[in-house]
């Protein structure tokens, strides 16, 4: 009787060890923002989808197309930094006419992703995950 109890506690352990040992990982679905103008105020970006509160960040493109550096802002939509959004890509300021893309390995962002330059539509952008 014992071990058929002890069988029981060990079964239903196994069953509820999984739910918080498996980490969240990103689906297939795949989202593209497309090349757009960044402007000079925090803009959403991509909204997080009902089914997934994260989406996961792996390519970013931005081009300054400005004769000036221009810094832009780019941060995610949730309160897990301190009470505040997380900022992806802190502040970096961009050189004069010039290209930056960047790999970001599937960063996770919550709920969402903003972004902002210190002059609005002179840096193009575009980024690439899933959901």
């Amino acid at each position: 009787m014992r071990i058929k109890l002890l069988r029981y506690a060990m079964a239903a352990l196994l069953l509820l060890v999984p739910l918080r040992a498996v980490p969240q990982t990103p689906s297939t679905q795949v989202w593209h923002v497309g090349l757009t103008a960044l402007p000079s105020s925090s803009t959403q970006a991509i909204a997080a989808t009902s089914a997934s509160h994260y989406i996961w960040i792996d390519r970013l493109m931005l081009s300054n197309t400005s004769a000036s550096s221009v810094t832009v802002t780019i941060t995610d939509q949730g309160t897990n930094c301190n009470g505040g959004p997380c900022q992806i890509f802190p502040a970096v300021t961009l050189a004069a006419n010039t290209v930056y893309a960047v790999d970001l390995g599937g960063a996770r962002s919550y709920g969402g992703i903003s972004w902002s330059a210190t002059t609005a539509n002179v840096v193009h952008g575009w980024m690439a995950g899933r959901y």
